[in-house]
């Protein structure tokens, strides 16, 4: 929508930004749990959203890879990859919400467009060069392709 960026207004955005509102959140309690998992997980971890890894993001870390080693690493990453703007912003843009297409599981359609819940998973780092990967595909615990 024209004037709103990931369902704010504007004004409101331009504000937070230049510092107009003296009361900004504060975070502490979600970046001691980070902190805490990345220590769990030996200090190296792979941040994900619900739905995709913020991989377009490699660029902006100094190994060009996604490995964050505190909270501020994990902010950086999620902030600069489009997927999780994506995912947090414009998930369901095209849906429609009188589909007849079963729900996703899980996941409820809201009005504006965003998931109502988003998970932040934070995965033990290991580095696997891009060319070795590839897809899985399980059922009922069982490779099936």
């Amino acid at each position: 929508t024209p004037g709103m960026a990931c369902g704010v207004e504007e004004e409101e955005a331009e504000g937070v930004l230049d510092g107009a509102d003296s009361a900004q959140p504060a975070f502490e309690e979600e970046i001691e749990a980070i902190e805490a998992a990345i220590a769990t997980l030996g200090g190296q971890v792979l941040p994900k959203l619900n739905w995709s890894t913020p991989r377009d993001a490699k660029w902006i870390n100094a190994g060009e890879n996604l490995m964050c080693v505190s909270c501020s690493d994990v902010i950086l990453i999620l902030k600069s990859s489009d997927f999780a703007v994506h995912d947090l912003c414009h998930a369901f843009d095209c849906c429609d919400e009188e589909d007849d297409a079963p729900p996703t599981i899980g996941v409820r359609r809201p009005a504006d467009g965003r998931p109502e819940q988003v998970t932040l998973a934070l995965r033990k780092w290991f580095d696997l060069r891009s060319s070795l990967e590839f897809r899985c595909f399980v059922r009922e615990g069982g490779l099936i392709a």
